[in-house]
């Protein structure tokens, strides 16, 4: 038994390393933007569509710690919202245009620190998404940069067929199983150096994410 799971868990691994991108991010998936006050900053992330046809693209905000007393309203192509959306889906993007997540922000008088987080992914194969990382300071307050981030990602997360495990959190944690609807299945509080495991045998076969206050993993239920 172990070596058929092992088979297919192999054959999985190989499709997906396999699978073409259907789009690429430009200029970069992870973005640090210093905020003038009293100013509404543009900053966008495009979305090239790499197929040969059209192209819904589908995304889940996972994370916005931007300060409240901020402005941030996204735009998606071709929608803009007040405020940041749990989720959204774009237009048909054809090869001759580009999708695009743009944020605008304003941070008024008020200095501080703020980050968005933002999965975007095809509803075709929502395993080949990219999570987009907004990291904002405003007035010279040092930002959250890309190492700050990684340094931050220390839990130990442990994906298997029928059980998720969590180990190591060094910090108080909530835990959130998403599936690829934005629905909430599993929510649950971690104390800091807790271990604690999710079984996930009532779940239907398919893919879900799984989220902290640092991390987000794709979870493939095959079984």
């Amino acid at each position: 038994m172990k070596q058929i799971y092992c088979t297919i868990l192999f054959s999985f691994s190989l499709f997906f390393s396999l699978a073409q991108k259907p789009f690429i991010c430009t200029p970069s998936t992870n973005l640090s933007i210093s905020l003038p006050p009293n100013t509404f900053t543009s900053t966008q992330i495009n979305m090239i569509n790499q197929t040969s046809g059209s192209l819904t693209l589908k995304w889940i905000r996972f994370t916005n710690s931007v300060p409240n007393t901020w402005a941030c309203n996204l735009c998606d192509y071709n929608t803009c919202y007040s405020g940041v959306p749990s989720m959204g889906t774009m237009f048909p993007i054809s090869g001759l245009t580009q999708g695009f997540i743009r944020l605008e922000t304003n941070p008024f008088a008020y200095t501080g620190t703020g980050y968005v987080v933002i999965y975007v992914y095809s509803g075709s194969a929502p395993t080949l998404g990219d999570t987009l990382i907004f990291n904002f300071n405003a007035s010279g307050v040092t930002s959250l940069s890309e190492c700050d981030y990684e340094t931050k990602e220390k839990e130990q997360v442990t994906l298997l067929p029928n059980t998720i495990l969590f180990q190591n959190a060094k910090y108080p944690n909530e835990i959130y199983l998403i599936n690829t609807n934005g629905q909430v299945l599993l929510q649950k509080s971690i104390a800091p150096n807790a271990n604690e495991v999710f079984l996930t045998h009532g779940l239907p076969k398919g893919i879900y994410f799984l989220r902290t206050q640092t991390q987000i993993f794709k979870y493939l239920k095959i079984e």
